[in-house]
Formats: structure tokens, C-alpha cells, sequence
């Protein structure tokens, strides 16, 4: 039905392992997709070879998870358009743009995109203009940069008759800037109205009536207890050889870390001085009861936990933390204030970011939400956290469509095999 809506323009993030292995479900959407004559949009970190060609042949039309020029490469040669992407947490821009600037490919099949970008980022960099410089203080032609940024999406999503290009019959959707090696924008007209002048918003922009449903999507069902974040083993005591989900700053690919943990009465220990600790994955839409339980490492924290709802894809309850007290703290904070993120320690609430819309959105300025996630980020830091963006990078730590794990609600996933796996080795 979705897809018959005007407004849709495809099906997007399509996986590979999904199409490689035939998922019946997924390819009847694709076959959907294609009765209404839209287009189908990739996800395919990490995809090469064999893998890449059979997933190509559906018609994929794009893909965004290229971290390397030469996976890029190999998927334009594909026939697959690249979308160059800088996030807060996925830095690719400058790797792939060499696709460019050293391998001198035309221009006209890629796209400068962001994927997830926080508003700190945002209010200190800027947004798809500072993707534009970037791009062109690694060597691309400024007017290239910005038609990669404008009428190359546009063309590709087949909606250049409406939007990329100031010409008769489009919206008037304008930037000006002072210059083209800078982008410095001096003001900006949508759709025929001046909404910024010198930096500044000159109109108001209303916020939406919600419906009542939107700010109440914090559905668990109970508080949650210590004992609901256990990792229980056979054995009494001793240790356990346990699979990790490695994380990093800056990128969104995940390692398949091991590591021995110690077991006390039955439960496996995390260990915060070799950067183990715990995540949990709780459903939060239906009260199914579900959590998903792992190790991971990279967040660096020496005490206390942090949570948050905006967790990709299912946005449920996602934690990482020290110790259960702390973890069982934050999921039941974040059930309170319905949704959003959170920092604790000792069980108590050192911050918060309450994120009441489907859990996902603030209803506040732009500026106010900055400034309170940055205090998250200040407070994460204490903790020891040593990531630059520690609820972004959680958000996608969980993710079981970027590789090498990813955990859900149902338990630890195994992104190449496409299945669900113990986070207990032996």
C-alpha cells in the first residue's frame, strides 16, 4: 500500500543477504517495487564479488555504504549509483571521494549524502553544505560537488522536475552563497519564501499537532529488573569464551571480537578494564518480553551505563553498561520519560534527553536539544566513555544489517551468515 502513496519514491535500505539468500518476503517487495515503476535503493556494506552481482541483479539503484573508493568502484561498475557518505559516526567521505579525485570517475553517478547526523553537528558544521565543502577541499570542482548534492539525487530519484535545479517550473528552492569554494550561505528561499537571511532564520516554522499515540510509544508492559540483564553460563564459576561486538569511532562496520570473561554463580562477568561490558536490546512496541542480551566492546566506559530509544532499525530500549543495577536504572528511566537518552551511574540519573516523539524526536529547539546532548556527551565522557558520538555509535551498534554483528531484541546476530547466534563460544 506504501508504496502506491504519491509521495513514495521506492523501497529503500534493501539488504543483501536478504536477496542472496531469497528471502520470499523481501523479494515480493522488490517485485512490488517494481509493478509501481519506483526505484530500489540499497544497503550493502562490505559487498563485493560474487555477493554484489547477484544483488545487483534485481536493479538496485544506489548504495551509501561504500567506506572505500574501491568498493565504490566495484559497485558503479555494477551499475549501481554511489552516495558518499559523512555522518556523525560514519566518516566515508574522504576515502570514497577518491573514487573521484584519483580514479577520476565522472561525477553524474554520485550523490553527497549524510546518514544520521547529530545537532551538534549539524549547528557546528552545518548540514549537506559542509558535506559540499568537504568534498571540495579534497579536490573536487566546487560546481560538480554541488550538482552532487542537488541534481544528481534529484535525477535519481526521478524527481528533477521538481527540485535540484533553479528553472522554470521547479520549486523555488534557493541557496545563495558568497562563494563558490566556500558555501557560505547568506540566505536561503523555499518554495518561494526567504527563511533565512545572514545565518539567521527570519520565519517561523510551526510544529505539527501529534497525535496523542506518537508520545506514547513506550510500550514494555513492567519495570525491569537487575536479573532481566543476566548472562547466565552452565557452569558455577570459572570462565567463559564469549563473542564481542567491536566498535569503533568513526565508521559503522562492527568487528567479531572474542574474549574470556570470568563466571560467578553462573552469571558471565563483564570486565570494564579490558572495555567488556554489557548491551541489552529491550522491545519496546508490543511488550513481548523480549531482550536481547551480548558483550561489546569499544565504549570504553569504566562505571555506570547509558541507554537511548533511537536505535536502528526497531528503535527499541538499547543499553550498554558496567553492571545490571545501573542498566536496569536507564531502561526504566527511559520507559518514564518515554523515550529518548540517558547517562547513570551508582543508580542514579546523572542526564537525560527526553525524546517523547515515537521516542525518537524532541519537540524542543534545535539549540536546546544540542545543548543537552552535549551534556550527555560530557557525562558519557566521565564514565570513560572515549567514543565522540557514544549514543549515535549505539544506535548503530545494534544494527543487524552492518557487519560483523549486530543484536536485536531476539539476541546476537551473525551479519554475513544472517543469523542468530549465543553470545556464549564455551
Amino acid at each position: 500500500e506504501a508504496l502506491t502513496w504519491e509521495e513514495a519514491v521506492g523501497l529503500a535500505e534493501v539488504i543483501v543477504p536478504s536477496i542472496v539468500q531469497k528471502n520470499p518476503d523481501l523479494l515480493k517487495a522488490v517485485g512490488y517495487t517494481i509493478a509501481e515503476s519506483k526505484i530500489l535503493e540499497g544497503h550493502a556494506p562490505a559487498t563485493r564479488g560474487r555477493n554484489l552481482i547477484a544483488y545487483s541483479i534485481i536493479g538496485i539503484r544506489s548504495d551509501h555504504e561504500s567506506t572505500t573508493a574501491e568498493e565504490a568502484l566495484e559497485k558503479l561498475r555494477v551499475g549501481i549509483d554511489i552516495m558518499i557518505r559523512e555522518g556523525s559516526v560514519s566518516h566515508d567521505l574522504k576515502g570514497v571521494i577518491k573514487l573521484i579525485t584519483e580514479y577520476k570517475m565522472p561525477t553524474h553517478r554520485c550523490m553527497l549524502v549524510t546518514d544520521d547526523e547529530t545537532p551538534i553537528d549539524v549547528a557546528n558544521l552545518g548540514h549537506m553544505d559542509y558535506k559540499i565543502r568537504y568534498a571540495i577541499s579534497e579536490g573536487v570542482d566546487p560546481i560538480d560537488a554541488i550538482q552532487m548534492a542537488t541534481i544528481n539525487p534529484a535525477r535519481h530519484f526521478n524527481i528533477d522536475h521538481l527540485v535540484g535545479s533553479i528553472s522554470p517550473g521547479r520549486y523555488a528552492d534557493i541557496v545563495a552563497v558568497s562563494s563558490l569554494d566556500k558555501i557560505d550561505i547568506k540566505f536561503v528561499v523555499a518554495n518561494g519564501e526567504l527563511y533565512v537571511e545572514d545565518g539567521k532564520l527570519v520565519k517561523d516554522i510551526p510544529l505539527p499537532d501529534y497525535p496523542d499515540w506518537l508520545t506514547n510509544t513506550i510500550n514494555v508492559g513492567r519495570e525491569l529488573t537487575e536479573a532481566d540483564f543476566d548472562i547466565k553460563h552452565s557452569k558455577e564459576k570459572g570462565t567463559a569464551k564469549v563473542r564481542v561486538i567491536g566498535v569503533k569511532d568513526g565508521t559503522l562496520l562492527k568487528d567479531a571480537l572474542e574474549a574470556e570473561l570470568p563466571i560467578v554463580d553462573y552469571k558471565i562477568q563483564v570486565d570494564p578494564e579490558k572495555d567488556i561490558l554489557k548491551i541489552a536490546v529491550i522491545e519496546r512496541h508490543k511488550a513481548t518480553g523480549n531482550i536481547g542480551l551480548g558483550f561489546v566492546s569499544g565504549f570504553g566506559l569504566k562505571e555506570g551505563a547509558i541507554g537511548t530509544t533511537v536505535a536502528h532499525d526497531n528503535h527499541n530500549i538499547s543499553i550498554v553498561g558496567t553492571n545490571n543495577r545501573d542498566m536496569m536504572v536507564a531502561a526504566n528511566h527511559l520507559i518514564k520519560i518515554r523515550g529518548g537518552m540517558v547517562v547513570v551511574k551508582d543508580g542514579k540519573i546523572l542526564g537525560d534527553l527526553p525524546l517523547p516523539i515515537a521516542g525518537l524526536m524532541s519537540p524542543e529547539p534545535c539549540e536546546k536539544v544540542k545543548e543537552m546532548l552535549e551534556n550527555l556527551h560530557k557525562l558519557a565522557s566521565d564514565l570513560g566513555c572515549k567514543l565522540t558520538s557514544p549514543f549515535m555509535t549505539l544506535a548503530f551498534t545494534i544494527l543487524p544489517a552492518i557487519p560483523a554483528y549486530g543484536i536485536t531484541d531476539m539476541g546476537l546476530v551473525d551479519v554475513f551468515q544472517f543469523k542468530l547466534v549465543s553470545p556464549i563460544i564455551s
